[in-house]
C-alpha cells in the first residue's frame, strides 16, 4: 500500500524490502547480488549523466525551440513533431535513453507555451512502450 499511495519513494520501499529479505534470511547476500544487473545500472546511470550534461549545454532548449517554431507552436503540430524527434532519437539510442531525451524536451516545450503537459507525456509514455517494451 505504500508504494501505491507513493508516501515513500517506491526505490528505497525496494531497498528497504531487498534489505529485510537478507537480514531475515531469506536470501543470502550473494544471491541478492546476483539478481542485480550492473550492466543495465551502469548503463542508465552514464545515460542520466549524459542527459544532465546535455540539459546545461542547452541542446533540449534549442530542439524545443526547434520544433515549436517548425509547426508554429500549433498544439497538435507540437504532438506531431515529438513523435517524429523521437522517432529520430530512436533510430540511434535504445528506448530508455530515448525518453530521458525526450521527457525534458516534451516539459520545456509545455512550461513554455504554458499548456498542460500531461496529454504530451501520457501518449508518449504510451507509445514507447507499445512501440519498444522497456527492459
Amino acid at each position: 500500500m505504500v508504494i501505491v499511495t507513493e508516501r515513500i519513494n517506491r526505490a528505497i520501499v525496494a531497498g528497504l524490502g531487498a534489505a529485510l529479505m537478507v537480514t531475515v534470511g531469506v536470501l543470502k547476500q550473494q544471491q541478492a547480488l546476483a539478481g542485480v544487473d550492473f550492466n543495465t545500472l551502469g548503463l542508465l546511470t552514464g545515460m542520466m549523466v549524459l542527459v544532465a550534461i546535455t540539459r546545461r549545454c542547452g541542446v533540449f532548449q534549442f530542439v524545443a525551440i526547434w520544433a515549436a517554431k517548425k509547426v508554429e507552436a500549433r498544439p497538435w503540430g507540437i504532438l506531431l513533431m515529438l513523435a517524429v524527434v523521437t522517432a529520430a532519437f530512436s533510430a540511434f539510442l535504445d528506448n530508455v535513453t530515448t525518453v530521458l531525451l525526450i521527457a525534458p524536451i516534451t516539459l520545456l516545450i509545455t512550461e513554455e507555451l504554458d499548456v498542460n503537459p500531461y496529454p504530451y507525456c501520457s501518449q508518449r509514455s504510451l507509445r514507447q512502450t507499445m512501440v519498444v517494451p522497456l527492459p
